[in-house]
């Protein structure tokens, strides 16, 4: 059965790779939906350079 609920991982400049990546990918094989957020729509480095692009800006960003 597919969960129906949403998760926002929020990302800054310079985010910690494992403090992003692992929940994503655990929360997404649980079936959530999930969206990264950032202060705007762009795309992010961590401290090791991965990137990950923003799906939503803080301000597109709504709890419903």
């Amino acid at each position: 059965m597919k969960n129906s609920k949403k998760v926002a991982i929020l990302v800054e400049n310079l985010y910690e790779d494992q403090e992003l990546w692992y929940p994503y990918y655990r929360l997404k094989e649980a079936g959530y939906e999930v969206k990264i957020v950032g202060p705007e729509k762009k795309t992010y480095y961590s401290k090791h350079q991965y990137p990950v692009a923003a799906d939503l800006s803080i301000e597109e960003a709504k709890v419903d």
